[in-house]
């Protein structure tokens, strides 16, 4: 949460938030989850404490706020899932792995901003 903070403070992820901008409204994710598409691979309360915010921001029952649930509610912390999982089973070679799980992600965000559209 003490990173989440530091990072949104600083401005990263506004600046990570505009150059992003452009892919995301084109795939039909709104712009406001960008933050939350970008930190979810890397920590999962810091996620939470995200989607506390758009709650707050846009309310409960908004379409933004019912597409960061399912995508939040889909997707997975990968690196610390890897880190995990792939140490107990001795896998060293990583190379599909990560970016194969980076990309289901987006195509979950993706899916799951359409289901919301139409729900």
């Amino acid at each position: 949460m003490i990173a989440v903070a530091l990072l949104r403070t600083s401005g990263i992820t506004a600046i990570l938030a505009t150059i992003f901008a452009p892919i995301f409204n084109f795939l039909g994710i709104p712009t406001e989850l960008i933050e939350l598409l970008l930190l979810r691979p890397f920590t999962g309360a810091g996620s939470f404490g995200l989607l506390e915010d758009i709650f707050t921001k846009y309310g409960a029952d908004s379409y933004i706020s019912r597409c960061a649930s399912v995508i939040l509610g889909c997707s997975e912390t990968i690196f610390y899932v890897t880190t995990v999982y792939f140490s107990q089973t001795k896998v060293k070679k990583l190379l599909y792995a990560i970016p194969i799980a980076l990309f289901s992600t987006a195509i979950g965000a993706i899916f799951a901003c359409l289901i919301c559209r139409f729900i």
